[in-house]
């Protein structure tokens, strides 16, 4: 593991140790909040939603990226199984006042 984070360059070297990063609950949400009120923050998103609807390619982006997150191809797959286990119980389940079956040993 190399000592040093970052080369001669001030590149960060490959394998070197990462970050923290912004610890949950960090002071800029919270003092955000604080500074213009729950309230305001409504007003805020309804803003940015008014201004989507009317057009505004940026405030749509925003809408949409916050509301549908970017899945990557195994979380996809796995979404897609889920949805045939899911399928294949509501198939397979017994009709209603009928008992369920009994496990197979």
């Amino acid at each position: 593991m190399p000592t040093s984070t970052r080369d001669r360059n001030g590149r960060f070297v490959k394998g070197g140790p990462g970050g923290p990063g912004r610890p949950k609950g960090s002071a800029y949400i919270s003092e955000f909040r604080e500074l213009i009120g729950e309230r305001r923050i409504k007003d805020v998103i309804d803003a940015i939603v008014a201004r989507a609807l009317e057009g505004d390619v940026a405030a749509a982006r925003l809408v949409v990226e916050r509301l549908f997150p970017v899945y990557d191809a195994k979380m996809l797959e796995m979404t897609r199984e889920i949805d045939a286990l899911r399928q294949l119980l509501e198939e397979t389940a017994p009709a209603p006042g009928k008992p369920p079956l009994k496990a197979v040993r």
